[in-house]
């Protein structure tokens, strides 16, 4: 294969493969990679630069034969041509196979690109969300510019290392094995990177007396930091409190019954993993204690706590003046760079080199832990299983490691979800939509307390949930569901307990498991899907409003595109949504009707989920358009579209979507 060296007078070569449909696409994409090339990190060619009288078929192949990175502009239309799908693509995927060259495909439009060649290659954006479903476009372009850089980073370090390969195949490595390097779960020693606040933490530590707070979601690194910096500091014996360090987890029950009397015994530094799982007495004890050690300055005695987020906080509520006699550490998501870090360090001591780090890291989307999963089954699946004596290059297939992920998940959480579902009876839905809820909560915990407030359909469900101990009778079903998923009654709080089931819930689909425990049927016939355009968000703003009292009785369902989490794959939370819907409100406007992922995304999935089981339509023309000479306008509109919403006074839009309502809670209640 011909590699050039890297080189800052060589910028890699990109090469847009593209429909002509989609040239105003093509040039907002340019525009946002003209930093890329201002950097000399790219040169970009595509079939417009082709010179006058060329031979344009030589020359583009050509192009292709030479590029560095082949960007795909994936949409209905590219997905249609013949030429770029018998020539184009070829040649692409070939080179891509072969190593010579990356594919980035780059979803434009909505359209069914999994049938397509490049199905099992990572695309941008990284959930595979269209670039024409953001409400702000521009914000998926620099996701895109941002996964590019990545690539570029990525081929040029990759291509240093061959280089570098060369001359360093004969030193005598150190020996590990594949799980010493990547490892699912425990201490990484090989791989551990530090975070951000490493150093002040370490300083921490090394102080007696003050209590110490780690808190943040799971999978992010806090045991693992405490844990290397403990190991750090008791090598040099200048801190007695450390000589002796116990790290104490509370979902052991014997661990539990120590802290339940630390004062009793307590002389050295102790560790409190997972500090939420532990009663409130324990809690509100352990909170006493932190406040007499730091005003008695103990020069032996320490306690450190690790919990989720808001720990600090929660304790400072147990006790306001406890917050000057603490230090809190937030541990967010990890930077790229940090996750970047550690997979070099794998390639390191194994002596290879991963071809798609760039994919590994959106993959992992901010969690260590997803990254050292990902890249040990990349590692497994090429058969590198310890270090090798030659550099041995890894190509990588993301998406193949994600299905391989999710096979080894689902033996470990299927039970677990699937027992949680069915909590509450057959004839309630609080805890698959509390499943929900988390999928969209940013973190490792959802406040119940306040999702009362925010959704108050969920009140009496959250009632049923927290008095008639739910999570008691799934630890006593199933006591395995406690590794995974815990409850704290105090701050009624549900918390995912391990990083890899946030993972899990973002790819599996709920509504199949809700099947499987019975639930599927009461969840259709309460499932409201409104269908609209982003430019009128204020109309679906309005009708919620209106179906607020109906929602909050828990008589329906309302799903919108916002109930999409970062990192879901969207295809199939609209397939889960439209599957269960009793009803779609379709907001019609002239901006619903040119909207490309409303007409070739929804709509056809619409249309068949129409046919088969006679979900109802509801189109509600918002403003003036042609919707009587679309195939939508089969359906019987609850207006006329010569009296749009729009032309109403305030009264009469007020009436409409009451109108609506009504029509909607008549429908529900046919079911």
């Amino acid at each position: 294969m011909s590699i050039r060296p890297p080189s800052a007078s060589s910028p890699l070569r990109v090469f847009y493969s593209y429909a002509r449909e989609d040239q105003n696409l093509l040039r907002k994409l340019q525009m946002h990679l003209k930093p890329l090339e201002r950097a000399r990190l790219i040169v970009s060619w595509f079939d417009q630069q082709l010179s006058p009288g060329a031979n344009w078929s030589k020359e583009i192949n050509d192009r292709l034969q030479t590029a560095d990175i082949i960007l795909l502009l994936v949409s209905p239309d590219f997905m249609a041509s013949d030429y770029i799908y018998q020539k184009e693509l070829q040649v692409a995927l070939r080179r891509h196979e072969l190593g010579e060259a990356r594919v980035v495909p780059i979803i434009l439009r909505p359209v069914d690109w999994k049938v397509g060649p490049f199905a099992d290659i990572q695309v941008l954006p990284s959930k595979g969300l269209p670039v024409t479903v953001y409400k702000d476009r521009d914000e998926a372009f620099i996701e895109i510019a941002s996964g590019i850089r990545h690539i570029c980073q990525d081929i040029i370090a990759t291509r240093a290392n061959i280089y570098r390969s060369v001359e360093t195949r004969s030193l005598n490595l150190t020996k590990y094995s594949l799980a010493q390097v990547f490892v699912k779960s425990g201490f990484p020693q090989v791989t551990f990177v530090e975070p951000e606040d490493f150093t002040l933490l370490k300083l921490a530590l090394q102080q007696p007396g003050r209590g110490v707070i780690i808190e943040g979601p799971s999978g992010v690194g806090k045991t693992t930091s405490v844990e290397k910096i403990v190991g750090d500091l008791t090598k040099d014996g200048l801190h007695p409190h450390l000589s002796i360090t116990r790290i104490l987890s509370a979902r052991n029950p014997a661990h539990r019954e120590l802290l339940q009397t630390i004062r009793d015994w307590h002389q050295e530094t102790v560790i409190i993993d997972d500090f939420h799982v532990l009663d409130v007495d324990t809690r509100h004890a352990i909170v006493d204690y932190l406040k007499e050690l730091a005003d008695t300055t103990s020069t032996t005695k320490k306690v450190a706590i690790i919990g989720i987020p808001r720990t600090g906080q929660a304790l400072v509520d147990m006790s306001f003046d406890l917050a000057t006699r603490i230090d809190v550490f937030k541990f967010g998501k990890a930077s790229d760079e940090s996750i970047l870090r550690m997979i070099e360090k794998g390639e390191e001591a194994l002596n290879a080199i991963f071809d798609r780090k760039a994919e590994i890291v959106l993959a992992a989307n901010g969690s260590l832990n997803l990254a050292q999963f990902l890249c040990f089954n990349m590692c497994a699946a090429a058969k590198i299983i310890e270090t090798q004596e030659k550099t041995h290059f890894i190509h990588g297939n993301i998406d193949a490691a994600i299905k391989s992920m999710m096979i080894d998940l689902g033996r470990k959480f299927d039970q677990t979800i699937r027992q949680f579902i069915a909590l509450g009876g057959p004839r309630d839905l609080t805890s698959l939509r509390l499943l929900e809820e988390l999928v969209l909560k940013e973190g490792s915990s959802l406040l119940l307390f306040q999702l009362k407030y925010t959704n108050p359909q969920l009140e009496q469900g959250i009632e049923r949930f927290i008095t008639e101990k739910w999570m008691e009778k799934l630890y006593n079903s199933y006591p395995e569901a406690e590794n995974h998923l815990s409850f704290d009654a105090g701050r009624q709080t549900l918390i995912i307990d391990d990083p890899q089931l946030d993972f899990y819930l973002k790819q599996v689909r709920l509504t199949s498991l809700a099947r499987e425990v019975g639930k599927l049927p009461l969840l259709t016939r309460r499932k409201v899907f409104i269908s609209y355009s982003h430019s009128d968000s204020r109309w679906l703003d309005r009708l919620r409003v209106h179906l607020a009292p109906i929602e909050r009785e828990g008589t329906l369902d309302l799903w919108d595109d916002t109930r999409i989490a970062a990192g879901q794959r969207w295809e199939e939370a609209l397939r889960d949504a439209l599957e269960t819907a009793k009803v779609i409100v379709l907001l019609v406007s002239a901006d619903f009707l040119a909207s490309d992922f409303i007409i070739e995304g929804e709509l056809p999935a619409l249309l068949d989920r129409t046919s088969a089981s006679g979900t109802t339509i509801i189109p509600l023309i918002l403003s003036p358009s042609l919707f009587n000479h679309t195939n939508l306008g089969m359906f019987q509109a609850i207006n006329s579209p010569e009296h749009p919403v729009s032309n109403m006074s305030p009264r009469e839009q007020e009436n409409m979507f009451a109108r609506v309502s009504q029509t909607i809670l008549e429908r529900l209640r046919e079911a």
